[in-house]
């Protein structure tokens, strides 16, 4: 055996194995090869050794005779010189794919990632665009596809290249992958357009983020009538409310006769869902907010309180006299509403709106 360490690879261990050419054998690394490779040609076998495992690359003398081979990498075997073959068309090799370098260029085993870790990242969503002085979340994924070694690393946010938040110590086997959330908290005075870029040590993904300059939420307030009912039920119930100015958020308070409700929703007039709010821990009385929902003048929007499918108590004002409009004239509850199965000609779960709660 030739034992040869190859210089200024990836830091893993490297081995040449001589082996005696046999045209008639099977070599688990030989599964790689194109077709048109012979393995009687084969002058030496490159064993990767990564954590334990080892992947048996080919090496072939240079000067070898099969068409369209193109050398990917050329190595001393012992007196002579041999070569790693570049295999173009994997879609039938059935092997995870390896890539070499060497004095920092990328000498060409395939094109992809392939024995060690390697921390692809994805951007999935972000909540932009977002006001001054908001958070601006950047939701992400992350996959190990590697095939052979487990890796622990920090995925960041870098806005504009300045980081501003880290998941640290995210541990991935081969193949596995995780999710999460980063946060930028805006500045005052920072409205613009931004890059967000998520970054593992192996890989970057961006997108284009904006931040609004802050408006203003009006001074508006309405309420309806008092509950004077309720009733067991799973609908997801609310009123309908008319805008004549922009709120680029909204309060609300939920009236006397609600009980065992989780989720409080907005939508838009053609019932599009646009947000949604956990009030589980709140109260009768309490007040909540939709927080950089950017609800435009000469609009309505429909807010409903419900339990996401399960039984709780809807209180509601039973008689009412549509539309109760603000002393400004700018905010009016227009309908009741009732958004899964039937309708409501009452006032549910909703007696206050507009500029309360923050």
């Amino acid at each position: 055996m030739t034992d040869l360490r190859a210089d200024s690879m990836t830091g893993e261990q490297y081995v040449f194995e001589e082996r005696t050419a046999d045209p008639g054998s099977t070599v688990e690394g030989e599964r790689w090869l194109r077709t048109d490779l012979n393995s009687g040609d084969k002058l030496a076998t490159l064993r990767v050794d990564v954590g334990g495992s080892t992947l048996d690359v080919p090496v072939f003398p240079t000067g070898t005779s099969e068409d369209g081979v193109t050398e990917a990498l050329r190595v001393r075997v012992g007196s002579q010189t041999g070569y790693i073959p570049a295999i173009a068309d994997t879609s039938a090799a059935g092997f995870p794919q390896l890539r070499l370098q060497h004095d920092g260029q990328v000498y060409g085993y395939h094109n992809e990632q392939g024995v060690f870790a390697f921390f692809d990242v994805a951007i999935s969503s972000t909540n932009s665009p977002v006001n001054e002085g908001s958070d601006l979340n950047v939701d992400y994924s992350v996959q190990n596809t590697g095939f052979s070694a487990n890796n622990t690393q920090d995925i960041r946010l870098q806005i504009d290249t300045v980081e501003e938040d880290r998941d640290s110590n995210i541990t991935l086997s081969p193949g596995s992958s995780t999710t999460g959330t980063l946060t930028w908290t805006t500045p005052s005075s920072s409205a613009g357009t931004y890059n967000a870029a998520v970054l593992s040590d192996d890989d970057t993904a961006s997108t284009s983020v904006t931040v609004e300059e802050f408006t203003a939420i009006p001074d508006s307030v309405v309420s309806r009538p008092a509950d004077n009912n309720d009733a067991s039920t799973t609908g997801n119930l609310g009123i309908e409310i008319s805008i004549s100015q922009d709120w680029p958020s909204i309060g609300c308070q939920i009236s006397s006769n609600v009980s065992g409700f989780s989720t409080a929703r907005i939508y838009d007039s053609s019932e599009s869902f646009i947000d949604s709010v956990n009030i589980s821990s709140l109260s009768a009385g309490d007040t909540f907010t939709f927080d950089n929902v950017n609800l435009t003048s000469g609009s309505n929007y429909i807010l409903t309180i419900n339990n996401d499918g399960s039984t709780y108590t809807t209180g509601y004002f039973d008689s009412p006299s549509t539309p109760y409009t603000s002393s400004d004239g700018n905010l009016s509850i227009v309908d009741g509403r009732r958004l899964d199965s039937g309708t409501t000609s009452a006032l549910p779960n909703i007696v206050t709106v507009g500029d309360i709660g923050f």
